[in-house]
Protein backbone atom coordinates (compact mmCIF):
# COMPACT_ATOMS: atom_id res chain seq x y z
CA UNK A 1 0.00 0.00 0.00
CA UNK A 2 1.40 3.40 -0.96
CA UNK A 3 -0.98 6.21 -0.01
CA UNK A 4 1.30 8.95 -1.33
CA UNK A 5 0.85 7.69 -4.90
CA UNK A 6 -2.88 7.00 -4.65
CA UNK A 7 -5.32 8.63 -7.08
CA UNK A 8 -7.76 8.78 -4.16
CA UNK A 9 -5.28 10.47 -1.84
CA UNK A 10 -4.56 13.31 -4.26
CA UNK A 11 -7.98 14.89 -3.82
CA UNK A 12 -9.40 13.15 -0.78
CA UNK A 13 -9.20 16.21 1.44
CA UNK A 14 -10.88 18.38 -1.21
CA UNK A 15 -13.66 15.85 -1.73
CA UNK A 16 -14.30 15.50 1.97
CA UNK A 17 -14.14 19.25 2.59
CA UNK A 18 -16.57 19.97 -0.26
CA UNK A 19 -18.99 17.32 0.94
CA UNK A 20 -18.88 18.54 4.51
CA UNK A 21 -19.37 22.13 3.41
CA UNK A 22 -22.47 21.14 1.44
CA UNK A 23 -23.81 19.15 4.36
CA UNK A 24 -23.34 22.04 6.76
CA UNK A 25 -24.98 24.46 4.31
CA UNK A 26 -28.00 22.21 3.73
CA UNK A 27 -27.96 19.82 6.69
CA UNK A 28 -31.53 18.65 6.20
CA UNK A 29 -31.29 17.70 2.54
CA UNK A 30 -30.88 13.99 1.84
CA UNK A 31 -28.67 14.49 -1.23
CA UNK A 32 -26.10 16.46 0.74
CA UNK A 33 -26.14 13.86 3.51
CA UNK A 34 -25.48 11.10 0.99
CA UNK A 35 -22.70 13.12 -0.67
CA UNK A 36 -21.17 13.68 2.74
CA UNK A 37 -21.01 10.00 3.59
CA UNK A 38 -19.94 8.99 0.10
CA UNK A 39 -16.93 11.31 0.38
CA UNK A 40 -16.07 10.37 3.94
CA UNK A 41 -13.26 7.81 4.36
CA UNK A 42 -14.96 4.72 5.72
CA UNK A 43 -14.30 1.38 7.38
CA UNK A 44 -16.35 -1.76 6.68
CA UNK A 45 -15.98 -4.81 8.91
CA UNK A 46 -19.14 -6.84 8.24
CA UNK A 47 -19.77 -7.57 4.58
CA UNK A 48 -20.62 -10.98 3.11
CA UNK A 49 -19.06 -11.66 -0.28
CA UNK A 50 -21.98 -13.78 -1.47
CA UNK A 51 -24.42 -11.05 -0.48
CA UNK A 52 -22.71 -8.27 -2.41
CA UNK A 53 -22.49 -9.26 -6.08
CA UNK A 54 -23.34 -6.74 -8.76
CA UNK A 55 -26.70 -7.74 -10.33
CA UNK A 56 -25.22 -7.96 -13.82
CA UNK A 57 -22.39 -10.12 -12.53
CA UNK A 58 -24.89 -12.54 -11.03
CA UNK A 59 -26.61 -12.73 -14.42
CA UNK A 60 -23.33 -13.13 -16.33
CA UNK A 61 -22.00 -15.87 -14.06
CA UNK A 62 -25.33 -17.70 -14.20
CA UNK A 63 -25.12 -17.76 -17.99
CA UNK A 64 -21.51 -18.96 -17.90
CA UNK A 65 -22.18 -21.90 -15.60
CA UNK A 66 -25.63 -22.80 -16.90
CA UNK A 67 -27.52 -21.81 -13.77
CA UNK A 68 -31.18 -21.30 -14.74
CA UNK A 69 -32.97 -20.48 -11.49
CA UNK A 70 -32.57 -16.69 -11.45
CA UNK A 71 -35.99 -14.98 -11.32
CA UNK A 72 -34.92 -12.54 -14.07
CA UNK A 73 -32.12 -12.00 -16.58
CA UNK A 74 -32.55 -8.21 -16.46
CA UNK A 75 -30.28 -6.53 -13.91
CA UNK A 76 -32.77 -3.90 -12.74
CA UNK A 77 -35.64 -6.38 -12.48
CA UNK A 78 -33.45 -8.90 -10.67
CA UNK A 79 -32.31 -6.28 -8.19
CA UNK A 80 -35.93 -5.24 -7.56
CA UNK A 81 -36.98 -8.84 -6.90
CA UNK A 82 -34.09 -9.48 -4.51
CA UNK A 83 -34.82 -6.30 -2.58
CA UNK A 84 -38.50 -7.23 -2.31
CA UNK A 85 -37.52 -10.58 -0.81
CA UNK A 86 -35.20 -8.86 1.63
CA UNK A 87 -37.93 -6.43 2.70
CA UNK A 88 -40.56 -9.13 3.22
CA UNK A 89 -39.86 -9.28 6.96
CA UNK A 90 -39.09 -12.99 6.74
CA UNK A 91 -35.63 -14.38 7.40
CA UNK A 92 -36.44 -17.31 5.13
CA UNK A 93 -37.25 -14.96 2.24
CA UNK A 94 -34.15 -12.90 2.98
CA UNK A 95 -31.92 -15.97 2.62
CA UNK A 96 -33.32 -17.15 -0.75
CA UNK A 97 -30.92 -15.06 -2.91
CA UNK A 98 -27.88 -16.73 -1.36
CA UNK A 99 -28.86 -19.93 -3.13
CA UNK A 100 -28.45 -18.03 -6.40
CA UNK A 101 -25.19 -16.28 -5.56
CA UNK A 102 -23.30 -19.24 -4.15
CA UNK A 103 -24.42 -21.44 -7.06
CA UNK A 104 -22.49 -19.27 -9.53
CA UNK A 105 -19.36 -18.79 -7.37
CA UNK A 106 -17.86 -22.27 -7.78
CA UNK A 107 -14.83 -21.61 -9.98
CA UNK A 108 -11.61 -19.65 -9.41
CA UNK A 109 -12.59 -17.28 -12.21
CA UNK A 110 -16.02 -16.53 -10.76
CA UNK A 111 -14.68 -16.05 -7.25
CA UNK A 112 -11.93 -13.77 -8.54
CA UNK A 113 -14.39 -11.63 -10.50
CA UNK A 114 -16.72 -11.16 -7.53
CA UNK A 115 -13.87 -10.22 -5.18
CA UNK A 116 -12.26 -7.87 -7.70
CA UNK A 117 -15.54 -6.06 -8.31
CA UNK A 118 -16.23 -5.78 -4.59
CA UNK A 119 -12.89 -4.05 -4.08
CA UNK A 120 -13.60 -1.72 -7.02
CA UNK A 121 -16.96 -0.85 -5.47
CA UNK A 122 -15.30 -0.21 -2.11
CA UNK A 123 -12.85 2.18 -3.76
CA UNK A 124 -15.65 4.17 -5.38
CA UNK A 125 -17.33 4.40 -1.99
CA UNK A 126 -14.08 5.64 -0.37
CA UNK A 127 -13.91 2.58 1.87
CA UNK A 128 -10.29 2.66 2.95
CA UNK A 129 -10.36 -0.57 4.96
CA UNK A 130 -12.69 -3.53 4.50
CA UNK A 131 -12.99 -7.10 5.65
CA UNK A 132 -14.90 -9.40 3.32
CA UNK A 133 -16.28 -12.56 4.88
CA UNK A 134 -17.20 -15.76 3.15
CA UNK A 135 -17.54 -19.48 3.87
CA UNK A 136 -15.07 -21.48 1.75
CA UNK A 137 -17.22 -24.57 2.17
CA UNK A 138 -19.94 -22.91 0.09
CA UNK A 139 -17.55 -22.65 -2.87
CA UNK A 140 -16.30 -26.23 -3.11
CA UNK A 141 -19.05 -27.72 -5.30
CA UNK A 142 -16.96 -27.14 -8.41
CA UNK A 143 -14.06 -29.17 -7.06
CA UNK A 144 -12.01 -26.58 -5.15
CA UNK A 145 -10.82 -27.50 -1.65
CA UNK A 146 -11.09 -25.15 1.33
CA UNK A 147 -7.40 -24.30 1.00
CA UNK A 148 -7.73 -23.67 -2.73
CA UNK A 149 -10.69 -21.36 -2.18
CA UNK A 150 -8.68 -19.30 0.31
CA UNK A 151 -5.68 -19.21 -2.02
CA UNK A 152 -7.83 -17.97 -4.92
CA UNK A 153 -9.47 -15.33 -2.74
CA UNK A 154 -6.17 -14.11 -1.29
CA UNK A 155 -4.63 -13.83 -4.75
CA UNK A 156 -7.68 -11.93 -6.03
CA UNK A 157 -7.43 -9.40 -3.21
CA UNK A 158 -3.69 -8.92 -3.57
CA UNK A 159 -3.97 -8.47 -7.34
CA UNK A 160 -6.87 -6.02 -7.12
CA UNK A 161 -5.07 -3.83 -4.61
CA UNK A 162 -1.76 -3.95 -6.48
CA UNK A 163 -3.38 -2.98 -9.77
CA UNK A 164 -4.86 0.24 -8.42
CA UNK A 165 -2.95 1.23 -5.27
CA UNK A 166 -6.05 3.01 -4.01
CA UNK A 167 -4.81 3.51 -0.47
CA UNK A 168 -7.10 0.67 0.50
CA UNK A 169 -6.53 -2.47 2.43
CA UNK A 170 -8.86 -5.45 2.29
CA UNK A 171 -8.81 -8.52 4.49
CA UNK A 172 -10.64 -11.84 4.30
CA UNK A 173 -12.62 -13.41 7.13
CA UNK A 174 -13.18 -17.16 6.92
CA UNK A 175 -16.68 -18.23 7.95
CA UNK A 176 -17.59 -21.58 9.43
CA UNK A 177 -21.28 -22.37 9.00
CA UNK A 178 -22.44 -23.34 12.46
CA UNK A 179 -25.26 -25.64 11.31
CA UNK A 180 -22.58 -27.96 9.90
CA UNK A 181 -19.97 -29.02 12.50
CA UNK A 182 -17.75 -30.54 9.82
CA UNK A 183 -17.71 -27.27 7.89
CA UNK A 184 -16.77 -25.33 11.03
CA UNK A 185 -13.90 -27.73 11.68
CA UNK A 186 -12.65 -27.60 8.09
CA UNK A 187 -12.93 -23.81 7.96
CA UNK A 188 -11.05 -23.48 11.25
CA UNK A 189 -8.25 -25.77 10.06
CA UNK A 190 -7.98 -23.92 6.74
CA UNK A 191 -7.81 -20.60 8.60
CA UNK A 192 -4.95 -21.83 10.77
CA UNK A 193 -3.08 -23.10 7.73
CA UNK A 194 -3.58 -19.76 5.99
CA UNK A 195 -2.60 -17.56 8.91
CA UNK A 196 -0.06 -19.50 10.94
CA UNK A 197 2.11 -21.25 8.32
CA UNK A 198 1.22 -24.59 9.85
CA UNK A 199 1.18 -27.49 7.39
CA UNK A 200 -1.38 -29.78 9.05
CA UNK A 201 -2.81 -28.61 12.39
CA UNK A 202 -5.08 -30.99 14.28
CA UNK A 203 -8.14 -30.10 16.30
CA UNK A 204 -6.30 -31.13 19.47
CA UNK A 205 -3.15 -29.12 18.68
CA UNK A 206 -1.78 -27.12 21.59
CA UNK A 207 1.09 -24.95 20.33
CA UNK A 208 3.03 -22.77 22.71
CA UNK A 209 2.54 -19.02 22.63
CA UNK A 210 6.12 -18.61 21.40
CA UNK A 211 5.43 -20.91 18.46
CA UNK A 212 2.36 -18.93 17.51
CA UNK A 213 4.20 -15.62 17.83
CA UNK A 214 6.82 -16.61 15.28
CA UNK A 215 4.52 -18.10 12.65
CA UNK A 216 4.25 -15.93 9.56
CA UNK A 217 1.04 -15.76 7.53
CA UNK A 218 0.97 -17.92 4.41
CA UNK A 219 -1.88 -15.87 2.92
CA UNK A 220 -1.38 -12.22 3.83
CA UNK A 221 -4.99 -11.09 3.40
CA UNK A 222 -6.65 -13.80 5.51
CA UNK A 223 -7.12 -11.98 8.82
CA UNK A 224 -9.56 -13.92 10.99
CA UNK A 225 -12.39 -16.36 11.59
CA UNK A 226 -16.16 -15.90 11.85
CA UNK A 227 -18.82 -18.28 13.15
CA UNK A 228 -21.83 -17.63 10.93
CA UNK A 229 -25.16 -19.23 10.10
CA UNK A 230 -28.31 -19.84 12.17
CA UNK A 231 -27.86 -19.23 15.90
CA UNK A 232 -30.76 -21.23 17.35
CA UNK A 233 -29.54 -24.71 18.22
CA UNK A 234 -26.00 -23.95 17.06
CA UNK A 235 -24.49 -21.74 19.76
CA UNK A 236 -20.69 -21.61 20.15
CA UNK A 237 -20.55 -24.39 22.75
CA UNK A 238 -21.49 -26.86 19.99
CA UNK A 239 -18.16 -26.13 18.25
CA UNK A 240 -15.76 -26.21 21.19
CA UNK A 241 -12.89 -28.08 19.52
CA UNK A 242 -12.79 -25.91 16.40
CA UNK A 243 -13.05 -22.65 18.34
CA UNK A 244 -10.36 -23.76 20.78
CA UNK A 245 -8.07 -24.40 17.83
CA UNK A 246 -8.66 -20.87 16.56
CA UNK A 247 -8.00 -19.49 20.02
CA UNK A 248 -4.83 -21.55 20.59
CA UNK A 249 -3.33 -20.14 17.43
CA UNK A 250 -4.23 -16.58 18.51
CA UNK A 251 -6.35 -15.99 15.42
CA UNK A 252 -8.68 -12.96 15.62
CA UNK A 253 -12.29 -14.04 15.79
CA UNK A 254 -15.71 -12.49 15.36
CA UNK A 255 -19.03 -14.29 15.69
CA UNK A 256 -22.58 -13.70 14.59
CA UNK A 257 -24.43 -13.47 17.90
CA UNK A 258 -27.46 -11.74 19.34
CA UNK A 259 -29.09 -11.41 15.93
CA UNK A 260 -31.62 -14.24 15.99
CA UNK A 261 -30.82 -15.57 19.47
CA UNK A 262 -30.73 -13.92 22.88
CA UNK A 263 -28.08 -12.38 25.03
CA UNK A 264 -26.67 -15.80 26.02
CA UNK A 265 -25.43 -16.26 22.45
CA UNK A 266 -23.33 -13.11 22.88
CA UNK A 267 -21.96 -14.33 26.20
CA UNK A 268 -21.01 -17.67 24.69
CA UNK A 269 -19.30 -15.92 21.78
CA UNK A 270 -17.21 -13.79 24.11
CA UNK A 271 -16.40 -16.73 26.37
CA UNK A 272 -15.23 -18.62 23.26
CA UNK A 273 -12.80 -15.84 22.39
CA UNK A 274 -14.65 -13.48 20.05
CA UNK A 275 -13.11 -10.03 19.95
CA UNK A 276 -16.00 -8.65 17.91
CA UNK A 277 -19.70 -9.45 17.71
CA UNK A 278 -21.66 -9.50 14.47
CA UNK A 279 -25.04 -7.76 14.88
CA UNK A 280 -25.35 -8.08 18.69
CA UNK A 281 -28.89 -6.68 18.79
CA UNK A 282 -29.79 -8.71 21.88
CA UNK A 283 -27.25 -6.87 24.05
CA UNK A 284 -29.99 -4.29 24.62
CA UNK A 285 -31.52 -6.81 27.06
CA UNK A 286 -28.49 -6.29 29.31
CA UNK A 287 -28.70 -2.48 29.26
CA UNK A 288 -31.57 -1.01 31.24
CA UNK A 289 -32.76 2.61 31.57
CA UNK A 290 -32.81 4.19 35.00
CA UNK A 291 -34.63 7.12 36.54
CA UNK A 292 -31.34 8.80 37.44
CA UNK A 293 -30.72 11.76 35.09
CA UNK A 294 -26.98 11.72 35.81
CA UNK A 295 -26.71 7.99 35.12
CA UNK A 296 -29.54 7.11 32.72
CA UNK A 297 -28.37 3.57 31.93
CA UNK A 298 -27.53 0.52 33.99
CA UNK A 299 -25.14 -1.89 32.29
CA UNK A 300 -25.55 -5.54 33.14
CA UNK A 301 -22.48 -7.76 33.63
CA UNK A 302 -22.19 -8.77 29.97
CA UNK A 303 -22.62 -5.23 28.64
CA UNK A 304 -20.07 -4.04 31.19
CA UNK A 305 -17.61 -6.68 30.00
CA UNK A 306 -18.12 -5.61 26.39
CA UNK A 307 -17.58 -1.95 27.32
CA UNK A 308 -14.49 -2.60 29.44
CA UNK A 309 -12.81 -4.96 26.96
CA UNK A 310 -13.64 -2.72 24.00
CA UNK A 311 -15.36 -5.62 22.22
CA UNK A 312 -16.66 -4.11 19.01
CA UNK A 313 -20.26 -4.56 17.88
CA UNK A 314 -20.69 -4.80 14.09
CA UNK A 315 -24.12 -3.20 13.63
CA UNK A 316 -26.07 -3.73 10.40
CA UNK A 317 -29.26 -1.64 10.81
CA UNK A 318 -31.01 -2.20 7.47
CA UNK A 319 -30.31 -5.93 7.48
CA UNK A 320 -31.50 -6.19 11.08
CA UNK A 321 -34.77 -4.54 10.12
CA UNK A 322 -35.22 -6.76 7.07
CA UNK A 323 -34.57 -10.04 8.89
CA UNK A 324 -36.72 -9.15 11.89
CA UNK A 325 -33.85 -8.83 14.36
CA UNK A 326 -35.49 -5.49 15.19
CA UNK A 327 -39.07 -4.50 14.44
CA UNK A 328 -38.24 -0.86 13.80
CA UNK A 329 -35.10 1.25 13.63
CA UNK A 330 -36.42 3.10 16.67
CA UNK A 331 -35.65 -0.04 18.65
CA UNK A 332 -32.18 -0.63 17.23
CA UNK A 333 -29.43 -1.01 19.80
CA UNK A 334 -26.92 1.34 18.10
CA UNK A 335 -27.86 4.61 19.89
CA UNK A 336 -27.81 2.84 23.25
CA UNK A 337 -24.36 1.44 22.52
CA UNK A 338 -23.02 4.87 21.63
CA UNK A 339 -24.58 6.50 24.69
CA UNK A 340 -22.81 3.94 26.87
CA UNK A 341 -19.44 4.31 25.12
CA UNK A 342 -19.53 0.76 23.77
CA UNK A 343 -17.46 0.35 20.61
CA UNK A 344 -19.78 0.02 17.61
CA UNK A 345 -19.75 0.55 13.87
CA UNK A 346 -22.20 0.54 10.98
CA UNK A 347 -21.97 -2.07 8.25
CA UNK A 348 -23.72 -3.25 5.10
CA UNK A 349 -24.00 -7.01 5.82
CA UNK A 350 -25.24 -7.84 2.28
CA UNK A 351 -25.04 -5.00 -0.23
CA UNK A 352 -26.95 -6.65 -3.07
CA UNK A 353 -29.62 -8.39 -1.02
CA UNK A 354 -30.31 -5.45 1.31
CA UNK A 355 -29.94 -2.83 -1.43
CA UNK A 356 -27.48 -0.69 0.51
CA UNK A 357 -24.05 0.83 0.34
CA UNK A 358 -22.00 1.83 3.35
CA UNK A 359 -22.64 5.48 2.48
CA UNK A 360 -26.40 4.93 2.41
CA UNK A 361 -26.27 3.07 5.73
CA UNK A 362 -24.33 5.91 7.34
CA UNK A 363 -26.74 8.49 5.94
CA UNK A 364 -29.72 6.49 7.22
CA UNK A 365 -28.19 6.13 10.67
CA UNK A 366 -27.18 9.79 10.84
CA UNK A 367 -30.72 10.87 9.95
CA UNK A 368 -32.64 8.36 12.04
CA UNK A 369 -30.45 8.44 15.15
CA UNK A 370 -29.51 12.15 14.87
CA UNK A 371 -25.80 11.48 14.63
CA UNK A 372 -23.39 14.24 13.71
CA UNK A 373 -20.61 13.88 11.13
CA UNK A 374 -18.15 13.90 14.04
CA UNK A 375 -19.94 10.95 15.62
CA UNK A 376 -19.91 9.07 12.32
CA UNK A 377 -16.16 9.69 11.98
CA UNK A 378 -15.69 8.45 15.55
CA UNK A 379 -17.46 5.23 14.57
CA UNK A 380 -15.09 4.79 11.61
CA UNK A 381 -12.20 5.18 14.03
CA UNK A 382 -13.72 2.66 16.44
CA UNK A 383 -14.15 0.18 13.60
CA UNK A 384 -10.57 0.67 12.43
CA UNK A 385 -9.35 0.15 16.00
CA UNK A 386 -11.20 -3.18 15.98
CA UNK A 387 -9.84 -4.27 12.58
CA UNK A 388 -8.04 -7.59 12.31
CA UNK A 389 -5.57 -6.44 9.64
CA UNK A 390 -1.87 -5.65 10.13
CA UNK A 391 -1.24 -3.05 12.83
CA UNK A 392 1.06 -1.01 10.58
CA UNK A 393 -1.62 -0.80 7.88
CA UNK A 394 -4.30 0.20 10.37
CA UNK A 395 -2.08 2.90 11.90
CA UNK A 396 -1.19 4.30 8.48
CA UNK A 397 -4.81 4.50 7.35
CA UNK A 398 -5.79 6.19 10.59
CA UNK A 399 -3.12 8.86 10.14
CA UNK A 400 -3.68 9.31 6.41
CA UNK A 401 -7.45 9.56 6.48
CA UNK A 402 -9.39 9.46 9.73
CA UNK A 403 -7.31 11.97 11.67
CA UNK A 404 -7.49 14.54 8.83
CA UNK A 405 -11.21 13.84 8.40
CA UNK A 406 -11.79 14.57 12.07
CA UNK A 407 -9.90 17.85 11.70
CA UNK A 408 -12.01 18.78 8.68
CA UNK A 409 -15.22 18.14 10.61
CA UNK A 410 -13.99 20.27 13.50
CA UNK A 411 -13.01 23.12 11.18
CA UNK A 412 -16.36 23.16 9.37
CA UNK A 413 -18.42 22.99 12.54
CA UNK A 414 -16.68 25.87 14.31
Amino acid sequence: MNPSNSPLTANYREQILAAFTQACTHPGEADEQHNLYTAMPKVLLHDHLDGGLRPQTLIDLSAECGYTKLPSSDAHTLETILHAQANSGSLEEYLIPFGHTTAVMQTPEALTRVITEAIEDFARQHIIYAEIRFAPGLHTRGGMTYDEVLHVANTAVATALADRADSQWVGLLVCGMRQDPTDVQQAALATVRAMRQQASPQLDDNPSYTEVQHMTPRLAHVVGFDLAGPEHGFLPHTHTAALQLIRRYAIPMTMHAGEAAGVDSIKQAIDAGAGRIGHGCAICDDIQPTSNPTSPWQLGPLARTIEQRRIHIECCPTSNLQTGAVDTLDNHVLPTLLENHISAGINTDNRLISGVTLASELATAAHHFTLSPAQIIDMQAAALDAAFGPVAVVDQLRKQYLEPAREIVATIQR
